[in-house]
C-alpha cells in the first residue's frame, strides 16, 4: 500500500513541475516577429531607448545571479542599468507572458514599464 501512495505522490509532483515555470515572449530588434519560450523562471526585457534596441526573453536563472544590483523590492519592473557609460532599461516580471514586446516608443509612452495599463470603461 505504501508504494501506491508513493507513486501517487510522485505523479502529483511530476505534474506540478510545469506550473512552476513561465512562458515568456521572445523577440529581438533583428527579427520582425516574436515567439514564445517555455520553462523560464522569470520573463525579462532589455531596452535601449536612444538606439531603439530591445531584447525580450526569459531566464532560467535567478534574477540576482544575472543582475545583482536589480532591486526586487522597489516596485519597479524596469530599472535603469549602466554598462560602459551607456544606460538601458533592465526589466523583469514574474507572470506568464508579462513581457509583451512593445515598441521602444510605446515603452517610453507607458512610463518605461512592462506593467499593463488598465483603462476604465465608459459604459
Amino acid at each position: 500500500m505504501a508504494s501506491h501512495q508513493l507513486v501517487k505522490l510522485f505523479v502529483c509532483f511530476a505534474l506540478s513541475i510545469p506550473s512552476w515555470t513561465l512562458t515568456c515572449h521572445f523577440s529581438t530588434m533583428c527579427v520582425n516577429d516574436y515567439d514564445v519560450i517555455d520553462n523560464q523562471n522569470v520573463c525579462m526585457a532589455y531596452i535601449h531607448v536612444p538606439s531603439g534596441g530591445f531584447y525580450f526573453g526569459g531566464l532560467i536563472h535567478d534574477v540576482k545571479k544575472i543582475s545583482p544590483t536589480y532591486n526586487l523590492t522597489s516596485g519597479q519592473d524596469c530599472q535603469i542599468k549602466t554598462v560602459d557609460n551607456d544606460q538601458f532599461y533592465e526589466c523583469f516580471c514574474f507572470t506568464p507572458l508579462c513581457n509583451h514586446p512593445y515598441s521602444v516608443k510605446e515603452f517610453v509612452s507607458r512610463g518605461s514599464t512592462l506593467k499593463p495599463i488598465y483603462v476604465r470603461s465608459s459604459m
